[in-house]
């Protein structure tokens, strides 16, 4: 099997109440809600590639990050390959705004198909499968392709809890 190593991002972008996007990824066998996010570009830096990342997925604009929340390491198996990719969390403001999701990439490719603002006891109440799975109390197992995050999650997730409080 064919192993891909890239560098990502991920934006958790924040509400004026508090609320975090997420986008719901759906592959034909399988759905979950991520941040919005995708990888790095020759020549850009992380900063950038969020930005752009943030405004191609969801039309958001934005012209700063308000902090970066650490990195986390995945790995995952998508279309008979193996990814292993480092995904730097950054932490960003928006109003609650309609979010206009872009046509789907071709198949295989997950699709976004619908987003959502969510407020942190629903993100810890539902049955509905979130990646970063850490970021809730799960027993439910992970996805096969949906990528699997590490302990550097919870760090991450903790640090924009904190920074919601």
């Amino acid at each position: 099997m064919k192993t891909i190593e890239r560098e990502s991002v991920r934006v958790a972008v924040l509400d004026n109440q508090g609320r975090v996007l997420l986008l719901r990824a759906v592959l034909p066998t399988e759905e979950w809600w991520e941040l919005p996010g995708g990888g790095i570009e020759p020549n850009e830096t992380r900063e950038q590639a969020a930005i752009r990342e943030l405004s191609e997925e969801t039309s958001i604009a934005i012209d700063e990050l308000r902090a970066h929340l650490g990195t986390v390491d995945t790995n995952f198996t998508f279309n008979g390959r193996r990814y292993l990719q480092r995904e730097a969390v950054f932490l960003a403001s928006a109003d609650a705004v309609a979010v206009k999701l872009p046509p789907p990439d071709p198949d295989p490719a997950a699709r976004h198909t619908e987003y959502r603002w969510w407020r942190a006891d629903e993100l810890a109440d539902t049955e509905e499968q979130i990646h970063p799975p850490s970021s809730r109390s799960s027993s439910r197992r992970p996805s096969e392709n949906a990528p699997r995050y590490s302990a550097a999650a919870r760090s991450a997730c903790a640090a924009a809890a904190a920074r919601l409080s």
